[in-house]
């Protein structure tokens, strides 16, 4: 049985998955990696959003997934608009089970800023607020798709980890 991680940008989606694909020997793919290497410029995500657009970004996204959909013994990391694609829902199920790392706002924002800066989407309008205004569009859908549901706010990388393990009977 495969993983996909799906959730917002910054909510630990490959922090989480490169430890549970440790444990449970399994592959760990980022998808957001697999978009870069189709690029003819393997231009980071960030720039190719920018430069091309983004409906040019959710095709390539769209063909990274693809080729994504007949691994075994993987854990996916998508990028945290990977579901707002109605397009990538079958093949995201057709992948493996789903879990979706959720974490508020505030966290998600300054977790943001210490790692990575700010997203592209955020610059006009750098605030928690506006954040959470576009996690409120995105929370139906990652709820669902998903299969389960793990909050980050209060845990450790490693108690995330358990927990899905523990949901899915993985033994690690």
């Amino acid at each position: 049985m495969n993983l996909v991680l799906i959730g917002f940008t910054s909510c630990g989606k490959s922090a989480v998955g490169k430890v549970i694909a440790h444990r449970l020997n399994y592959q760990f793919l980022d998808l957001d990696l697999e978009i870069i290497q189709l690029d003819k410029h393997k231009r980071s995500c960030r720039e190719i959003f920018i430069q091309d657009g983004e409906d040019a970004f959710r095709k390539l996204e769209a063909q990274a997934l693809q080729n994504c959909s007949s691994l075994t013994k993987t854990v996916l990391s998508t990028g945290g608009g990977t579901p707002l694609c109605i397009a990538n829902h079958s093949l995201l199920n057709t992948i493996g089970k789903i879990v979706w790392i959720n974490a508020s706002a505030k966290t998600l924002f300054d977790r943001m800023k210490i790692k990575k800066g700010l997203p592209a989407f955020l610059q006009n309008n750098p605030t928690v607020e506006y954040l959470q205004e576009i996690l409120n569009q995105r929370t139906p859908i990652y709820k669902q798709l998903a299969n389960s549901c793990i909050n980050t706010d209060l845990l450790t990388i490693e108690e995330v980890a358990d927990k899905i393990l523990a949901e899915f009977n993985f033994i690690s």
